[in-house]
């Protein structure tokens, strides 16, 4: 082995190529500089295997990516949320790369998504759109509250079969649930969500990105709509309790068969009594009374006589 000493550090020239150990012909070239070092190094670490990537449309994007992010992703350790941005996802035939006054004016047909990376297999995407129609209303088209217009719509853009059957199961039992009496806070009766195949994902601007973290007091309306997800097997068993009344069908008799007919018998009826006839009313007598006349006799009055006063002489 030969060793040279470079910058004090101790590097050995062996070089092994098809598990054959040999000497490199120029050893100081078998040393990397920190500047190669990093420009060999990826720019993003490998994702994980199982990782995936979905995007959802629930309205203004600032409070899609927090209700994510911050509330699901650090409540639910089943899988991971990363890599996440806000932006834009539209048809293929819209604009390319449009700005947000763009997309705001609502001419693009481009909805306001948060886009993501996740972990965690089919069980976690499963939960993440269940919690999507949770802290959303999906009831009003193209609608969030005040936010109106195709930006604000509720949709699901998938990325693979997978996420299409997943999304399309759990809106169909939301739809069910609703219709059952058991979902009622939202302020429709039918679920207008999109299921869409993803397209290209435009990144917001900057500013926008994490925006409720850095402007905690920042517009949002969204919110927990409903806490836990009804069963619907509880659902599927009162419907299935419900006893239904079976028909009766009624044979209608053959042409060959005679129908032979009853005699119907006539009860004898007993002469009619005539009512009798009421006596005709008197009318009431009034007795008038006279009241006699009060003489009031005068009173005679006794003259009053008064006595001379006596004075002594």
């Amino acid at each position: 082995y030969q060793h040279i000493d470079i910058m004090g550090a101790c590097c050995s020239t062996e070089a092994v190529v098809n598990n054959d150990v040999t000497k490199a012909a120029n050893p100081v070239a078998a040393v990397k500089t920190l500047e190669e070092v990093e420009s060999a190094t990826p720019a993003t670490p490998p994702a994980d295997a199982d990782a995936k990537r979905a995007c959802f449309g629930a309205g203004c994007y600032w409070g899609t990516e927090k209700f994510f992010y911050h509330d699901f992703g650090k409540k639910n350790q089943t899988g991971a949320i990363t890599d996440g941005q806000v932006g834009f996802m539209g048809p293929n035939e819209a604009i390319k790369d449009p700005t947000y006054a763009e997309v705001k004016a609502g001419f693009t047909s481009h909805v306001e998504v948060f886009e993501f990376e996740f972990s965690g297999g089919r069980a976690y995407y499963e939960a993440l759109v269940r919690f999507f129609f949770q802290f959303h209303d999906p009831t009003t088209l193209k609608r969030q509250g005040n936010d109106v217009g195709t930006q604000y719509a509720s949709v699901i853009f998938c990325y693979d079969q997978a996420q299409f059957d997943i999304a399309t199961k759990v809106k169909e039992e939301l739809q069910q649930l609703i219709t059952a009496g058991k979902i009622t806070c939202f302020e429709g009766k039918t679920v207008t969500t999109d299921i869409r195949r993803a397209t290209t994902f435009y990144s917001a601007h900057k500013e926008h990105q994490d925006y409720l973290t850095v402007n905690p007091s920042g517009y949002c309306n969204h919110r927990i709509r409903f806490p836990a997800w009804p069963s619907l097997d509880a659902v599927v068993e009162e419907q299935a309790s419900v006893v239904q009344t079976p028909s009766v069908e009624v044979n209608s008799a053959s042409e060959s068969t005679p129908v032979v007919e009853a005699p119907v018998a006539v009860a004898e009826t007993a002469p009619a009594v005539p009512a009798p006839v009421p006596e005709p009313e008197q009318a009431p007598v009034v007795v008038e009374t006279v009241a006699e006349p009060v003489v009031v006799e005068p009173v005679v009055s006794e003259p009053v006589v008064s006595e001379p006063a006596l004075t002594e002489p």
